[in-house]
C-alpha cells in the first residue's frame, strides 16, 4: 500500500496537492468506507488527464445531476473533484452514494464512470503521474503504457471494461505512439 508521504512526494512533482476532506465526507455521505483513498490529498495537476483547479466552479462543490427524461427519475449527488486540464467543461465528480468517480462533459451531459472508487481514481492518478514524469518521448512509450495499463487493470478492471471508457481511450493513444 502506498504511504501518505509517497503520494505527497509524487504530487509535488506535479505542482503540489490539496487536502481531501475525507473524514467529513465519511460522516456526511453514504459512500462505502473502502471507496475512500489512503491519500489525504489530491494532486493539483497530472499531465493531460487531471487538474484540481476547475475554472467554472469551486473544487469540492456539490453537483447534483438530474436524470435524463427517458431514465428513472432522480438526482445523482456528486462532489466536484477536478477537471480535464485545458477543458474545464469535462468534470470529475465523486458519487457520494456509490463512491465511484464519474466524468461528465458539460457539452453532452452524459455521465461516464471513470473509476469504481475514489481510492482507485487516486491510485490511477498516482501511477499515471509517475509514468508521465518518466516519459521523455515516444521511444518505448507504448511498452511502458501497456505495462502501466496492466497494473491499473489489477486495481480497477471496470475502468477498462470497454474500449470506449475514459482510461481505455487514454491508453489507446499512448500505446499506439
Amino acid at each position: 500500500m502506498t504511504s501518505v508521504e509517497e503520494y505527497r512526494r509524487v504530487w509535488e512533482i506535479w505542482g503540489g496537492s490539496i487536502s481531501i476532506p475525507i473524514d467529513a465526507w465519511k460522516l456526511a455521505f453514504e459512500a462505502p468506507d473502502e471507496s475512500y483513498p489512503n491519500a489525504e490529498s489530491i494532486p493539483l495537476n497530472v499531465s493531460f488527464v487531471y487538474s484540481a483547479l476547475p475554472g467554472r466552479m469551486e473544487l469540492y462543490s456539490q453537483v447534483d445531476l438530474k436524470s435524463h427524461p427517458d431514465d428513472a427519475p432522480g438526482v445523482l449527488s456528486t462532489i466536484l473533484i477536478g477537471t480535464v486540464p485545458d477543458d474545464d467543461s469535462i468534470l470529475y465528480l465523486f458519487d457520494v452514494n456509490s463512491g465511484s468517480v464519474i466524468q461528465i462533459d458539460l457539452q453532452d451531459g452524459i455521465p461516464e464512470v471513470v473509476n469504481s472508487t475514489l481510492r482507485a481514481f487516486i491510485d490511477f492518478l498516482y501511477y499515471f503521474a509517475i509514468f508521465a514524469d518518466a516519459d521523455h518521448g515516444a521511444d518505448g512509450r507504448p511498452e511502458r503504457a501497456r505495462a502501466l495499463r496492466s497494473k491499473l487493470e489489477e486495481i480497477d478492471p471496470e475502468a477498462f471494461s470497454d474500449r470506449n471508457t475514459w482510461w481505455s481511450t487514454i491508453f489507446a493513444g499512448l500505446e499506439s505512439v
